[in-house]
């Protein structure tokens, strides 16, 4: 399986977690227009669908706050409003907007399909923000199959994009079937290039952002199932000849590389002079086991770097391991005065 995944990719980019309704301007693509045909999906032409199945309350389970501090506990209960899940959101409370869009549906009209699917979105995204896989898990399983025809009405589907590609990793956890989910991923690909092919120009950089976005997260997969090498082989497809996505991609082939043990191929996805080499450089000195000299590195790094990056920690944490490494463990107990601030 993993051969067919490596030769045959649909092209992605990345879509932000909680954009339900907006995307962010991608740089432009051109998405394979060639052999695209419509897919091949019955529908289902019902008057008055009921979603009540999706917001009855057992679907939702109740978020523990045993490992919140306990001055920010249930600070914002009672609040259950689309106005406060808004400015949960918007302060990055997303804890709170998850409790808050559970209690919204269980209070939704179940033909409002539309206001169902975005909330439920906003859910699930929130609870794997906040590390609760298994629960957003577990709440998946109602929808089952969301490409059934049910799902569809008048040849389109009614759930927006974002859910439809959220749900796809999430059932795979709840029903530990990743075959399923890379196939779904090839599956939703091919319309999107179908999609592609007859959206106005105005439209397709949407479309060609959705096919690479697709097209990274089956490589996710195939990491989540331990097969680097075929990941490997999948993001080798994905390359592009120039931009901040091939700087991008050349990064993730070489941690890739790394972490299949072979040094020399992830050397080669950079060069000294690229701006991407100021941490792969170190990284793969450590990878060859020269602590002494990937700490020296690390420590010009450091150096250089304006700690509010989000890389700074990264570079602290590295040059600890370094010093523990080499054998100067007095000088590890700085990063940690640093890590605890």
């Amino acid at each position: 399986m993993s051969n067919e995944i490596a030769n045959s990719s649909p092209h992605s980019v990345e879509d932000d977690p909680l954009a339900a309704s907006t995307i962010l301007s991608p740089q432009e693509v051109h998405p394979d227009n060639n052999s695209v045909s419509e897919p091949n999906v019955a529908v289902v032409e019902r008057a008055g669908k009921s979603f009540g199945f999706l917001i009855a309350a057992e679907n939702f389970l109740p978020i523990d706050q045993q490992d919140v501090p306990p001055p920010f506990r249930g600070q914002h209960s009672g609040q259950s409003s689309r106005k406060a899940l808004l400015q949960f959101l918007h302060e990055g409370h997303y804890r709170a907007a998850a409790t808050t869009a559970g209690e919204l549906l269980k209070s939704c009209d179940p033909l409002d399909y539309d206001t169902i699917f975005r909330l439920l979105y906003v859910r699930l995204a929130c609870l794997q923000i906040i590390g609760l896989y298994a629960h957003a898990a577990q709440e998946v399983k109602p929808l089952q199959d969301l490409n059934a025809p049910f799902f569809r009405e008048r040849g389109k589907h009614l759930a927006p994009w974002e859910l439809r590609v959220l749900v796809v990793r999430l059932q795979a956890l709840a029903f530990d079937d990743w075959r399923r989910g890379i196939m779904t991923y090839y599956e939703l690909a091919r319309e999107a290039r179908y999609e592609a092919r007859r959206a106005p120009a105005d439209a397709r950089s949407t479309w060609a952002a959705r096919l690479r976005d697709l097209g990274l997260r089956i490589g996710n997969a195939l990491i989540e199932i331990n097969d680097v090498e075929g990941a490997v082989r999948h993001l080798k497809t994905l390359r592009t000849d120039s931009g901040a996505s091939a700087d991008a991609m050349e990064g993730r082939l070489a941690l890739l590389y790394l972490r299949c043990g072979d040094v020399d191929a992830a050397r080669r996805c950079f060069e000294l002079s690229d701006e991407r080499s100021r941490l792969l450089h170190p990284l793969c000195t450590m990878a060859e086991g020269d602590f002494e000299q990937a700490g020296v590195l690390w420590a010009a790094l450091k150096d250089n770097m304006d700690e509010s990056l989000p890389e700074a920690a990264v570079v602290s944490q590295a040059l600890a391991i370094c010093k523990l490494y080499t054998g100067h463990v007095q000088e590890v107990y700085q990063f940690e005065v640093l890590f605890l601030a």
